[in-house]
């Protein structure tokens, strides 16, 4: 494997006894991907290492990762071990929307029943505040300039109690709807980010109010957060980035 060690790139002759290669082959080889930029030789000459065009292929790869495609045999695990109908949904960033990609219904005669397809507000889903709170500032400004519409009795529609409910979802790392968007509809949602550290999307589960207080939909968070954090990390991100949110003083 072509790498460094102790700060060296490796010889041509240590490269051709690891991939058990003729040297004559080898040269050849990295000639080429040296050309091309994919491997660097060392100033001296010596040894070789990887170069900065590998990151425009992992870059490409990682972009053309299709959410939907990653996501759903995660989805379909945490509809089997939740019962309760779950949803994959991506941001639309020009009109401020969630879009539901993916569904799974639950099991009961009485689960949910929503259309891939549909679109909801940020400010009143709990997939858009998922995502709204890791966004950047200024597009929490244009939700709140655009009028935080009173779906239903319950939706939020004061600004500064929205920001106090999305920091609580910073923390936490998932949001919740209770009756906000829906009337007689549950949910709690967590974010998805890509391998630019940037939220993409959220994961929902969502269960009927009348069978199903919202002491039992966050104990729904362990499964739920478990589920986006597998995504994300299959669309390149790791924990141990930092989060590109907006941060309101």
């Amino acid at each position: 494997m072509l790498g460094q060690s102790q700060g060296k790139g490796l010889s041509a002759a240590e490269l051709a006894h690891q991939l058990r290669l003729p040297k004559s082959t080898v040269h050849r080889l990295l000639a080429t991907l040296q050309q091309h930029g994919y491997v660097e030789r060392d100033e001296d000459g010596g040894g070789y290492t990887i170069g900065l065009q590998i990151l425009t292929l992992a870059s490409a790869l990682l972009n053309d990762l299709d959410l939907r495609r990653v996501g759903l045999p995660y989805l379909a695990e945490l509809g089997r071990r939740v019962g309760e109908t779950v949803h994959l949904v991506v941001l639309d960033p020009e009109r401020r929307e969630a879009v539901t990609v993916e569904r799974i219904e639950g099991i009961s005669p009485l689960s949910l029943r929503t259309q891939i397809g549909s679109r909801r507000p940020l400010h009143c889903t709990a997939v858009g505040k998922a995502m709204l709170a890791f966004l950047e500032l200024e597009t929490f400004r244009q939700v709140v300039e655009s009028g935080l519409a009173a779906v239903t009795p319950q939706t939020i529609t004061d600004p500064h109690r929205l920001e106090v409910v999305l920091r609580e979802v910073r923390t936490r790392g998932y949001a919740l709807d209770d009756e906000e968007f829906t009337v007689g509809v549950r949910c709690i949602a967590a974010p998805m980010f890509d391998h630019r550290c940037i939220v993409v999307g959220a994961v929902s589960i969502a269960a009927p109010a009348f069978r199903t207080p919202m002491s039992e939909i966050v104990e729904l968070s362990g499964p739920l957060m478990e589920t986006a954090r597998c995504i994300s990390e299959r669309l390149g991100f790791r924990a141990a980035m930092t989060w590109i949110g907006m941060r309101p003083q």
